[in-house]
């Protein structure tokens, strides 16, 4: 049903390094993007298709969108600015986004990360992106330079469930989220859980 190909990523590293390893594979057309380290789970749709509906209806890059409600936790990823659009609920204009912004800094509570729909022309954005932090090379920067060309929209997952599992402590208690709330074993993880409290 699919076929993979598998690349590995040289210098500059950073998301937008892996990005730039898997060039030759998807330059051609549109393609979406998807980090392995995190899972939003949506009783509506799934994530991906929202974002597909979105690009199908506009034409235009689009990234997932799910709040972070809790303050502490947004200087952990890429927090959005965004525009309403007439007609749309879930659907915004990305005005920026910022990187892991000081706690307080941040320009709404929304983070927009890990799934992307991108034209080839994100790769022209590529091009003209320096190394940031590190010396890496991060999405976010690539982005903010396309969308300056192309636009760039987000579609809020409002029932997303958000399970990040991009550090050992948050995969942690995004497992014990999961088996709690969705898995069939839910109730044996309970007793579990509460004969070690």
């Amino acid at each position: 049903m699919a076929n993979f190909s598998f690349v590995y990523t040289k210098p500059p590293y950073g998301n937008g390094g892996a990005l730039e390893a898997a060039r030759h594979l998807v330059s051609d057309e549109p393609f979406v993007l998807v980090w392995s380290d995190e899972i939003i789970i949506s009783k509506y749709k799934p994530r991906i298709q929202q974002c597909l509906e979105t690009f199908e209806k506009y034409k235009k890059p689009v990234i997932s969108a799910i709040e972070i409600k809790d303050p502490t936790k947004r200087s952990r990823y890429g927090m959005a600015e965004f525009k309403d659009i007439n007609g749309e609920e879930n659907v915004k204009e990305i005005v920026r986004i910022v990187e892991k912004p000081k706690f307080g800094e941040e320009p709404s509570s929304f983070a927009t990360h890990g799934a992307y729909v991108l034209l080839p022309s994100v790769f022209d954005a590529l091009d003209k992106t320096v190394p940031g932090l590190h010396g890496e090379l991060w999405l976010t920067d690539i982005i903010n330079i396309m969308k300056e060309d192309t636009g760039l929209l987000a579609t809020i997952i409002l029932d997303g469930h958000y399970l990040d599992c991009g550090d050992p402590l948050e995969y942690l208690y995004s497992q014990i989220d999961y088996f709690k709330n969705y898995s069939s074993y839910s109730k044996e993880v309970k007793d579990e859980l509460k004969r070690f409290l």
